[in-house]
């Protein structure tokens, strides 16, 4: 049986179909899949550092890949960008280790870039965005 915490259903989004089958399938993936449900956390955590645009993860065409590179969509100048780069990567470490925990397996590698504009890969589709 799992207990609902109704003080985590309070919100500011409208309740919409949309935003209801979200939420639903975002519940299962996080039951089912834990570590996807840690990857959207991190592009999250990514999102909101200061000036960032957008981040995303990706992953080999190989589902089962334990290796994904987080872009993150940036115009800073170099000192800035170490700076960002630095808390993006302490937050990847992070959530690496809580993936490796929770899957019991020490094979995750995340790996994180800064970039001007998203690269278009057509061998690497397996997109993470928000």
């Amino acid at each position: 049986m799992v207990r609902l915490h109704l003080e985590k259903l309070k919100s500011n989004t409208p309740f919409t179909v949309p935003n209801a089958l979200k939420n639903f399938f975002g519940f299962i993936v996080e039951k089912i899949r834990p570590e996807l449900a840690e990857v959207r956390k991190l592009i999250e955590k990514l999102e909101a550092l200061p000036n960032v645009q957008a981040a995303r993860g990706i992953r080999n065409k190989n589902g089962d890949s334990r290796k994904i590179i987080f872009e993150i969509l940036a115009t800073v100048n170099p000192s800035e960008r170490i700076d960002l780069l630095t808390q993006a990567t302490d937050f990847a470490v992070e959530t690496e280790w809580k993936m490796d925990a929770l899957t019991k397996s020490r094979n995750w590698h995340l790996e994180v870039q800064v970039v001007r504009k998203f690269r278009e890969d057509k061998k690497s589709n397996n997109y993470f965005q928000q």
